[in-house]
């Protein structure tokens, strides 16, 4: 399958529509930190009097550090991403990364967005 492909593809997308999204000083655009990883994961509908649509998984918290020990206007992907998508651009090691819940990871950033001035 090519899940792996079409979150990056997303993820490109992402930074290329979010630098047009101007703050309310007009100065600046808006900044995110993408994080992805690849795994198993499930979903599913959670809730009777309010019902959600939830993902669940240790591959969905680890995508969800990927994105917190990320950097702004950067894809920050774990080695099993990486490994995916290796054909995709080029990559930057971030070496080991001690990843809360996780221990130490190989982790990488995609060069693109603005991958120079976060490392």
């Amino acid at each position: 399958e090519d899940h792996h492909r079409r979150v990056f593809s997303f993820a490109k997308d992402m930074l290329e529509v979010i630098r047009k999204v101007m703050l309310p000083d007009a100065q600046t655009s808006l900044r995110i930190r993408i994080g992805i990883h690849s795994g198993p994961a499930y979903a599913g509908i959670v809730g009777v009097k309010c019902p959600r649509y939830c993902f669940f998984g240790d591959t969905v918290n680890t995508a969800s550090r990927m994105e917190s020990n990320g950097f702004p206007m950067c894809i920050h992907v774990s080695k099993d991403t990486k490994e995916l998508l290796e054909d995709e651009c080029e990559w930057l090691a971030c070496g080991e990364r001690m990843i809360k819940g996780k221990g130490m990871m190989a982790t990488y950033l995609a060069k693109l967005g603005e991958w120079e001035e976060a490392w």
